[in-house]
């Protein structure tokens, strides 16, 4: 605590003491005493000066602190550590386009009509409409097989946007065209894993490109988008699937057409090698956005520091013998995803002190949530009430390991990883941002048993001293008593030590504080003050330029109650001094000063 608040000054209180006992005192003016030793000593033998009540001291008078950035104020006086850590790097998870190119391709120019001429065939005259010969036919009229190697970072796949074209050019040989003048019906069916857009001739209906009637002597050309993939398994001619490490594209583009009954119209004309002549190409298929499981590089490793100047940190936290538990330290966590996949985080924190030595604490599996601001907040321990402004809670029960004393940097590391059990769909060839920054926030609030530790002193006594030519003869003992009430959660225990004018330590003067000073927040009866110093014969307080008493003060919480500038405080009163000693004053000096 701070000690000077008491406005108490020892030595000053015993040379009043000793100024009252000789001022009773009777003299003779007519004895001439100018050939004498004029020095006077009085005995006091437990000689006791009331002091009365001391002003309040609140803690915020004990715990001053300085313009620091780590330990503040809340409105309510509650003290708070509180510190945002640096910047740290955004990670841009990336998987690149796939290209799924052709391997082989073929144009099957399917044959249509009977395979043999029927019987007399040859006989009818030119016109003959041959009764019974409408029909319709569904076959290829080109394979194909594309592929590409699957990425590593590409899991599994279920949908996909694509860029790419297919090309269709149909016409027929002079066979067919002399038996059919047109089809009263034309379709091109591609494989149903495809979707398609925009032909610039025919009507899509679904995977098929309808065209109608269509003559004979005229030629099909169209160009289709293609829009979209569905990774099925139609049949074994027919797929898009991932296997052994390849994408792989399988299909039948199909001519499905009806036409009515045949009419010899030549007689050069064979029957038996109507043909259809396709041409269907498709360009190189590039997977530009896709729906599926995903596993890309995640360069999340550095979350950032906070850094604690040494010259920030409050005295009363800044001593070796410091060691605290803090009740609810809570780290929060801001994570921005703008990517559709679930992520994970594992965590390591490091503190690292002053004297070399760290402290770990590893945090597992946080949940980042996809294309969100995320808040999260890591605790020790949860509170009742529901967290509202928080996306997730981590209860972490060593998570004060970090702060048994202030650190002078703590290091977020983390290893960031997708959740590869969860889809997701992401446009390839895209980087996307995930950035991360965190603060670290703890109310001063000691688990019983934490200890931190004040410096102060009361000094000026030397003034006295010198200016009075006082001093104690032989051996002496000053004892100041009282009774404190400790309105805080924290148990002091003090540890006084007499100084000279510079700060050191005196020898031959001891000083001890009997009692600790317990905390009165449970236990109303108040403590007893009494610190008692003691004084070798052989030793002058003017000689040795004694000046005051430096305190140490270890305060070690009973209770875990948030320290409080305002409303936790110490009483002290039925204040006392008492005196054993012969108190020495040099009257020819006090004479000199008369004249």
């Amino acid at each position: 605590m701070e000690l000077k608040k008491m406005q108490i000054k020892m030595l000053s209180c015993c040379f009043l003491a000793g100024g009252l006992t000789l001022a009773g005192c009777s003299t003779d003016d007519s004895i001439d005493v100018g050939e004498v030793d004029t020095t006077i000593g009085v005995k006091l033998n437990n000689f006791t000066v009331p002091l009365g009540q001391a002003e309040k001291i609140t803690l915020g008078d004990v715990l001053d602190l300085k313009d620091d950035d780590c330990i503040s104020t809340t409105a309510n006086g509650d003290y708070e550590f509180f510190k945002q850590g640096d910047a740290a790097d955004p990670a841009h998870p990336q998987v690149d386009i796939i290209n799924v190119s052709e391997k082989t391709s073929k144009d099957e120019d399917p044959f249509i009509g009977p395979s043999e001429k029927p019987a007399g065939f040859d006989l009818l005259p030119v016109g003959t409409t041959l009764t019974g010969t409408a029909g319709s036919i569904s076959k290829a009229l080109n394979t194909f097989n594309y592929s590409a190697a699957k990425p590593d970072d590409v899991l599994d796949l279920t949908t996909a946007e694509v860029e790419g074209e297919a090309t269709i050019i149909v016409n027929f040989n002079t066979h067919l065209q002399g038996f059919i003048d047109k089809f009263t019906s034309f379709d091109i069916e591609f494989p149903a894993y495809m979707t398609l857009e925009e032909p610039t001739q025919g009507t899509l209906v679904g995977n098929k490109l309808r065209f109608g009637e269509v003559a004979t002597n005229s030629t099909i050309y169209s160009k289709v988008k293609l829009k979209s993939l569905k990774f099925q398994e139609i049949d074994a001619a027919n797929k898009l699937v991932i296997q052994n490490g390849n994408i792989t594209m399988l299909g039948d583009v199909k001519v499905d057409v009806t036409y009515p009954d045949l009419v010899k119209k030549n007689s050069s004309s064979d029957i038996t090698k109507m043909q259809i002549n396709g041409i269907t190409s498709i360009t190189t298929v590039k997977i530009t956005s896709a729906t599926g499981k995903f596993d890309p590089k995640i360069d999340l490793d550095d979350i950032g520091d906070i850094k604690i100047n040494s010259k920030d940190v409050p005295d009363f936290l800044d001593d070796p013998q410091v060691n605290i538990t803090l009740t609810d330290p809570q780290i929060t966590l801001n994570i921005n995803s703008d990517v559709d996949l679930d992520a994970v985080v594992d965590g390591t924190l490091t503190s690292t002190f002053n004297n070399g030595t760290t402290s770990e604490v590893k945090i597992s599996n946080i949940e980042i949530p996809r294309k969100k601001n995320s808040k999260i907040l890591i605790c020790r321990q949860p509170k009742n009430e529901p967290y509202q402004d928080y996306t997730k809670v981590y209860v972490v029960e060593n998570l004060s390991d970090l702060m048994t004393k202030i650190p002078e940097k703590v290091t977020f590391k983390a290893n960031a990883r997708v959740d590869k059990t969860k889809a997701g769909t992401i446009k390839l060839g895209t980087p996307y941002t995930i950035s991360t920054s965190y603060s670290f926030k703890a109310p001063l609030s000691l688990e019983a048993g934490s200890t931190i530790v004040y410096d102060d002193k009361t000094d000026g006594f030397y003034e006295d001293i010198d200016e009075n030519d006082i001093d104690l003869r032989g051996e002496a003992e000053l004892v100041i008593t009282g009774k404190v009430t400790n309105n805080s959660p924290l148990e002091l225990t003090l540890d006084p030590t007499a100084i000279d004018v510079d700060g050191n330590a005196l020898k031959g003067i001891k000083l001890v504080s009997a009692n600790t000073i317990k905390s009165n927040l449970t236990d109303k009866t108040p403590s007893d003050l009494k610190i008692t110093l003691t004084k070798d014969a052989n030793v002058n307080l003017k000689d040795v330029k004694f000046d005051g008493i430096k305190f140490k003060a270890t305060a070690v919480s009973k209770d875990a109650t948030t320290l409080n500038k305002d409303n936790h405080y110490i009483n002290i009163n039925d204040l006392k001094i008492s005196v054993n000693s012969e108190i020495s004053i040099d009257a020819d000096k006090k004479k000199d000063d008369k004249k």
